[in-house]
């Protein structure tokens, strides 16, 4: 993995409508020596976080099949929190090569009856079939 994509999240309520300021925001990936790596973001009032940059493949395995099946992205977490609205975990999250990826989380309100245990809700992408 020599080259690098960059990645972002943008929060928000009522289907994209309402930005949500103040989320913190964890982005869990793997460096290039496929180490671990948690960064931290707090949204500002456009609901969007900093810009990540990540290891990708590089491109050019991306260019012919059966590239030994490494996929031609880096595949990430992102999870959202904020006091108000129930957190969200999006699993497989993908930064290709030489692209800035916006992951778009829409997160709902919390209410008066919500339990703890429903204060997660775990979305999953599914890899690409490439």
């Amino acid at each position: 993995m020599s080259e690098r994509g960059s990645i972002y999240a943008q929060l928000s309520a009522a289907g994209g409508t309402i930005p949500i300021e103040g989320a913190k925001v964890a982005i869990i990936y793997e460096d290039a020596e496929s180490q671990p790596k948690v960064q931290y973001f707090t949204t500002d009032a456009s609901g969007i976080t900093g810009e990540l940059q990540i290891d990708t493949p590089d491109s050019e395995e991306s260019l012919s099949p059966g590239n030994g099946g490494v996929p031609p992205f880096a595949t990430l977490s992102v999870r959202a929190e904020h006091p108000q609205f129930q957190s969200v975990l999006v699993e497989g999250v993908q930064v290709f090569s030489g692209r800035n990826s916006i992951q778009s989380i829409n997160m709902i309100p919390l209410s008066a009856s919500s339990l703890p245990s429903d204060n997660l809700k775990i979305l999953v992408v599914p890899p690409q079939n490439l």
